[in-house]
């Protein structure tokens, strides 16, 4: 059976996804997902002809919003497990994974004085852009009156980096194998972004370099970014 992927936000202070991130993993992956693109266009009317022409103007930010589900009942835990603890073996109560949440995602960054960059990884999706909107319905309480299960609704904005997206235009894909030692604040998915302008490639190269996964790998390990083929894809690091 395969390994449950779980979704990973990871906020960075940075627009160009690199340097010192924070991480928030979801308890449940998201039951639907709602992304939206969009183009604009504007009028060009011609004269006498009582019609005009419509004109390509730009791509405008994709939308993504998805609700996912927070929960200290321990219905989530493993048996054997003592009640009240993740698998971890640590409590997390729900006040406390709102507050990583928003750290993540909504916090004002005290070096850059504004929310993070945030890359969204979960299977396929990959999505790379700034939190707009963040609202809860806290749907059970203990006899305390603490929170014990939040469903948390969360809308994006896509962001790009300028000189990502003018790589990207140019459709030009790396042709040399390439060696990087991880240094403190680094990451697969930052370093993808940097190499192949697209973070989505994170799993592939994990895969090349015998990585289960490619996150929380430790400052220090030297990792092989092949290049891409013909196909668009990784080829075989060898």
């Amino acid at each position: 059976m395969a390994e449950l992927e779980k979704m990973v936000m990871t906020g960075y202070e940075k627009s160009d996804y690199k340097g010192s991130y924070k991480e928030f993993t979801a308890q449940i992956n998201p039951a639907s997902i709602s992304w939206s693109k969009e183009i604009a266009y504007e009028e060009d009317s011609v004269i006498g002809s009582g019609s005009s022409e419509i004109k390509y103007k730009g791509h405008k930010e994709d939308k993504l919003s998805f609700k996912i589900v927070l929960d200290d009942t321990g219905a989530l835990f493993n048996p054997g497990q003592t009640a009240g603890q993740t698998a971890s073996g640590s409590r997390k109560t729900i006040p406390a994974m709102v507050n990583q949440l928003e750290t993540v995602l909504y916090t004002i960054d005290s070096e850059s004085h504004e929310p993070r960059y945030v890359i969204l990884i979960w299977g396929a999706f990959c999505f790379e852009g700034r939190v707009t909107s963040l609202s809860y319905d806290y749907t059970l309480f203990s006899p305390e009156g603490m929170p014990l299960r939040v469903t948390i609704s969360l809308s994006f904005s896509s962001h790009l980096n300028k000189k990502i997206s003018n790589k990207k235009e140019n459709k030009k894909s790396p042709d040399l194998t390439r060696v990087i030692t991880l240094k403190a604040g680094e990451s697969i998915a930052g370093w993808c972004n940097k190499i192949y302008n697209d973070p989505s490639f994170c799993s592939d190269v994990a895969k090349c370099n015998g990585l289960s996964s490619f996150r929380n790998v430790e400052p220090g390990v030297s990792l092989i970014f092949p290049p891409l083929g013909r196909n668009g894809r990784i080829t075989d690091k060898g």
